[in-house]
């Protein structure tokens, strides 16, 4: 039996084409990947905005606007831009359950806490938030300190009861405070970054929060 063995040339263009399905397959490959880490950072992004949002809300919509002291700064972020990298500090209340915790003629709050939230200058920046219980209480006035109050290590900041990072993604962090309404208008840039085993390049991912709170015991 005779058998017809392949050309140089047909081998060629069978090496060929097993090549060129091999780089799409890579190629493919690669996209999946960057893709699946995309929504893996988009996710986590997001479902940090969230938590940041409702610790925000929870905490500063009971206060009173009187209060309310607000630090205007910026950092330079990863790219060398300029972005917001504010702080604010107002009234809190350690126990709102409690009868002894407000006035018992007018039911105003007896407020014995002071809140401060601030971004760090850091990259990516920590949003902070802070309580401090200095002797004097209740209080009546802003607390007065809050530029000391705002180092990029919070646990360096002086006369802190308590600490708790609300977000890891801070790229921008800027308040608008709003007397009319006695709200205060935050804008939030959170973004994540990651890279691909292997490679060089980046996968970046960002997501931003606008919102406005109420200080809902600022009164008429």
């Amino acid at each position: 039996m005779n058998r017809r063995a392949f050309t140089l040339v047909e081998v060629s263009v069978s090496a060929l084409v097993l090549s060129l399905a091999l780089l799409v397959c890579f190629q493919l490959f690669q996209w999946g990947a960057r893709v699946s880490m995309q929504g893996q950072l988009r996710a986590g992004i997001e479902g940090e905005g969230r938590r940041i949002l409702l610790a925000i809300r929870n905490d500063l919509m009971r206060s009173d606007y009187t209060s309310l002291e607000t630090l205007s700064r910026n950092a330079t972020n990863a790219e060398g831009v300029s972005v917001a990298r504010h702080a604010l500090c107002c009234f809190s209340l350690q126990n709102w359950s409690a009868a002894s915790s407000f006035a018992p003629d007018s039911a105003v709050p007896l407020w014995d806490r002071y809140l401060v939230i601030y971004a760090t200058r850091s990259n990516p920046g920590l949003l902070v938030k802070q309580l401090y219980a200095p002797a004097g209480a209740p209080y009546v006035n802003p607390f007065g300190q809050l530029s000391s109050l705002v180092n990029d290590d919070p646990s360096s900041n002086p006369g802190s009861i308590q600490h708790l990072i609300l977000g890891q993604s801070i790229e921008s962090f800027e308040i608008h405070c709003d007397e009319d309404s006695k709200s205060v208008n935050f804008d939030i840039l959170l973004g994540a970054r990651g890279a691909r085993k292997g490679e060089g390049s980046k996968v970046n991912e960002r997501h931003q929060l606008r919102f406005s709170v109420r200080l809902e015991n600022s009164g008429p």
